[in-house]
């Protein structure tokens, strides 16, 4: 349950009477200052059935602000957990274990596995292939244009020519040697 602190826009030490669950209440706004440049009475509670009663008071707006809320240290420790599982989830790696390059040999793109995409045109006499000069605009290209492609998907130059083979886009001033 959060912890609200509220403070009195009207006096510096104020007592207010609340209905909370159909019993009466009595809260005390104190610690305030008075004077030309003075500060409200505060109220720090974190009962929410008080909370509520305060906060639907016809007049909350005009007599009353929230200060601060935050929550227990009970209720930050759970939250804090289940951000750390989904930290972990988020940290674990997609792995694609890429066949290795003999020296003097390069792989023929075919022979490189390349993760499950939507399908996509094939993209013959665009412009933007024509306009293709290295692997970075390349790799723009295919992700720009392959719905569900991402940057690991196009880490390296083979990788971008595997994913190019597989949806038959060629970029013909692209000097890929």
């Amino acid at each position: 349950m959060p912890i609200k602190q509220y403070e009195s826009l009207r006096f510096s030490q104020e007592s207010i009477i609340l209905n909370v669950k159909g019993k009466t209440r009595r809260v005390n706004f104190t610690g305030g200052v008075s004077g030309p440049k003075g500060k409200g009475g505060t109220l720090t509670t974190e009962d929410v059935a008080v909370q509520k009663a305060l906060e639907g008071k016809s007049d909350f707006a005009r007599r009353f602000k929230i200060v601060s809320s935050h929550d227990t240290d009970h209720e930050r420790e759970v939250k804090a957990l289940k951000d750390l599982d989904e930290l972990k989830k988020l940290a674990t790696p997609e792995v694609h274990i890429l066949p290795v390059e003999e020296p003097g040999k390069e792989l023929a793109p075919s022979s490189i596995p390349v993760p499950d995409t939507p399908d996509a045109p094939a993209a013959t006499g665009d412009s933007e292939l024509e306009a293709v000069i290295n692997a970075q605009q390349a790799k723009e290209y295919l992700i720009k244009k392959i719905e569900g492609t991402t940057f690991r998907q196009v880490a390296n130059k083979t990788m971008i020519l595997a994913l190019a083979a597989k949806y038959g886009i060629k970029f013909p001033n692209w000097k890929a040697d």
